[in-house]
């Protein structure tokens, strides 16, 4: 069964849905419209409570339906306008959207999450599903147990930790610390002024931007450190801090 709802908002828009176990899928609108479909069972989707209160739309589960949560599971599919604010929290509902927002902030027990670009800032908590995000024009936190993480480029301050999970980041433009207990981490470009990544077991990969300074400390006690950095005819003028310990993971700077 369908239940569909239609609200007028802004330019851009505002969207904070809470819910149990509802995957949820964001999609790009025009401005001046957020559109809702909730698919499931007759008495899952009545659990829902729809609000809508000037450019803001909320979707959330009533208590009763999380404490009985025995229907067929749900699934949220919102049309909003590019540069939304989005704000959800669900406990093992995947997030995926091909929307670019401007705020972003998902908590996820056991689903994957997945985004476009973001024009300001990001917080991702994920228990044990992966991450992926494209552009971030700002700063990133993700906390995730087990899953991998990835990002195309962070222009602000990154900050990564993921437990048994590998971290990957096309670019990093900005203060970075990425923290991973048996994962592998790359950053394919990194042109910031600090970067702090820490690895029990994983390999340790990282692109430096022309035109550098690095003031570098790096450990490993069992792997091995290679330093395949390219000679430049860039003279140094980027000062930054590298720091990298791994216990048993290699490390190369490129």
């Amino acid at each position: 069964m369908k239940r569909e709802e239609h609200f007028e908002v802004g330019d851009t828009g505002q969207l904070h849905v809470v819910t149990a176990s509802s995957d949820i899928v964001l999609k790009s609108g025009e401005p001046g419209t957020i559109d809702v479909v909730i698919e499931g069972g007759e008495s899952a989707i009545n659990l829902f409570d729809i609000a809508h209160v000037g450019d803001l739309v909320s979707i959330r589960l009533r208590k009763e339906g999380a404490r009985r949560w025995l229907q067929p599971k749900t699934s949220i599919e919102v049309t909003l306008p590019p540069d939304s604010d989005v704000e959800i929290k669900t406990a093992s509902g995947d997030v995926f959207g091909s929307v670019d927002t401007r705020d972003l902030d998902v908590a996820t027990a056991s689903g994957d999450v997945r985004f476009g670009d973001i024009a300001q800032h990001a917080k991702i908590k994920a228990a044990s599903g992966d991450v992926s995000v494209g552009v971030v024009s700002g700063d990133l936190f993700c906390v995730s147990a087990s899953g991998d993480f990835r990002a195309d480029t962070v222009t602000g301050e990154l900050s990564v930790s993921t437990a048994s999970g590998d971290i990957s980041v096309g670019e990093a433009e900005g203060r970075t610390v990425a923290k991973s207990a048996s994962g592998d981490t790359r950053i394919g470009r990194f042109s910031g002024p600090s970067l702090n990544v820490k690895s029990m077991s994983g390999d340790v990969i990282v692109g430096l931007a022309p035109g550098m300074l690095i003031d570098a400390d790096i450990a490993t006690v069992s792997g091995s450190l290679r330093n395949d950095v390219s000679p430049s005819d860039v003279e140094p003028t980027m000062p930054a801090k590298l720091r990298i310990k791994t216990m048993s993971g290699d490390v190369v700077l490129r």
